[in-house]
């Protein structure tokens, strides 16, 4: 057992799983980020229930909240991107917008835009 611990009494072990460990507000800001991304995993369920649809949309308000642009990932359908769309999300990516692309291609693609 680590020294440390066993040199603490009850009540302050008690106190150390109970204090939160977030970090303070002046902290935060220091740190906010500018971009949060949905992951894929979240995108794919959109279709298969109301809930999945809430979470989505706790998420994408709770971003708005902070000032916070939200990314979905993994847009494969018109269904999902209308779904987000509804709920405010800011960018989406993924195979809905384009599919995987050749390197030649990509690399033709980009020759002629720069």
């Amino acid at each position: 057992m680590h020294r440390a611990a066993a040199d603490t009494t009850p009540r302050q072990k008690q106190k150390q799983l109970r204090r939160p460990r977030y970090p303070s507000p002046p902290r935060r800001a220091r740190f906010a980020a500018q971009l949060i991304k949905i992951d894929q995993s979240f995108i794919r369920s959109l279709t298969r229930g109301p809930d999945d649809v809430a979470l989505c949309h706790a998420i994408i308000s709770m971003a708005h909240a902070l000032r916070i642009r939200v990314i979905a990932e993994g847009i494969e359908t018109e269904s999902q991107r209308d779904i987000l769309l509804a709920a405010g999300c800011d960018y989406g990516q993924g195979h809905f917008f384009c599919p995987p692309v050749e390197a030649s291609a990509f690399e033709a693609f980009a020759s002629a835009v720069t």
